[in-house]
């Protein structure tokens, strides 16, 4: 699978996307405190001005 970056013509690997990062700790069994990356992913996507989750909105 390939991910396009918008306004480029970039194609990158799905694989190297942020969303995989979970999957890789849980696959090598490294032990990991899952609330606190929830919370780290939950500040992440308000910063980048993603979204909101604590208060369930798409922030523009």
């Amino acid at each position: 699978m390939f991910a396009r970056v918008s306004g480029r013509e970039y194609i990158g690997d799905w694989h190297l996307l942020i969303g995989n990062i979970p999957q890789f700790l849980d696959q090598y069994k490294i032990d990991i405190d899952w609330n606190k990356m929830y919370e780290t992913l939950k500040w992440f996507l308000r910063e980048s001005l993603i979204y909101d989750a604590d208060h369930n909105e798409q922030l523009k």
